[in-house]
């Protein structure tokens, strides 16, 4: 029976995690609250204007960059891109294989002595072999956890990392049409922030992403990295797929 592997949000580190865990040979479920998978990388129109979270910060577009090459192994990028709208419940069939797509929010990661077992649903529990959170790490460890883990990197993350929303959009609008809670329901991240900031002289902070107190229980995001932004979700989420196959003893599986 292959292990279950759980993980928490459908943005980039989630769903690249997803992709590799599932590559590697695990049965995963990906849970995600918002009607449409994307996380950080959504829009939304208001009063004339549209907004986009985080998609001009995907770099790696060019295939002269390292990054490229994973953002076409997980299918973010091809030659021939197309741009689908999904239903909130839908199907998807690709290859003879079926993707089921649907909303459910997750209440706590349920931890029983000190292995990750699963999460509590909205509508009930799911159980799994590994749980992997995606959700912003900071909202994450404030409403995800009865206990929150106090490994010594997650408490530095907690007290150093220094919050910013969009930059490129203009106070004056923004401060009508798009505030910081607009950014913050639309993608649970804490105080709306898609990405940090690094002042001048600041050194870049990297984390582990896993949990020395918890068995099976592992973080992927734009947090994981100092400043942030998609390129660190897509990475944090591959090697959380790592981690999860270093844990089982199984073969990791980037083709």
């Amino acid at each position: 029976m292959c292990k279950q592997v759980i993980i928490i949000g459908a943005g980039i580190a989630g769903l690249t995690a997803g992709i590799y865990a599932r590559r590697s040979g695990f049965d995963v479920t990906i849970l995600e609250k918002h009607a449409i998978p994307g996380g950080m990388c959504t829009s939304w129109r208001r009063k004339g204007y549209l907004f986009e979270g985080a998609i001009h910060w995907l770099t790696g577009s060019s295939p002269k960059t390292g990054i490229n090459e994973i953002w076409r192994d997980v299918g973010a990028l091809s030659d021939n891109v197309k741009v689908i709208y999904p239903e909130v419940f839908a199907s998807v069939e690709w290859k003879g294989k079926t993707v089921c797509l649907y909303r459910d929010k997750v209440k706590k990661v349920i931890i029983k002595n000190g292995i990750a077992t699963g999460v509590e649903l909205e509508t009930g529990t799911l159980s799994a072999d590994a749980v992997i959170v995606t959700q912003e790490t900071i909202a994450a460890v404030l409403k995800l956890f009865t206990t929150p883990p106090k490994d010594k990197w997650l408490m530095k993350l907690l007290r150093d990392s220094k919050s910013s929303v969009c930059t490129f959009v203009g106070v004056e609008i923004r401060a009508k049409i798009a505030e910081t809670p607009t950014y913050e329901r639309y993608t649970g991240a804490y105080r709306g922030s898609w990405m940090g900031i690094m002042n001048k002289g600041d050194k870049q902070a990297q984390y582990p992403g896993f949990i020395k107190s918890v068995k099976g229980l592992y973080f992927a995001g734009h947090r994981m990295m100092s400043p942030g932004g998609l390129p660190v979700a897509l990475l944090s989420g591959r090697q959380a797929a790592q981690m999860v196959c270093r844990q089982f003893k199984a073969v990791f599986k980037d083709k």
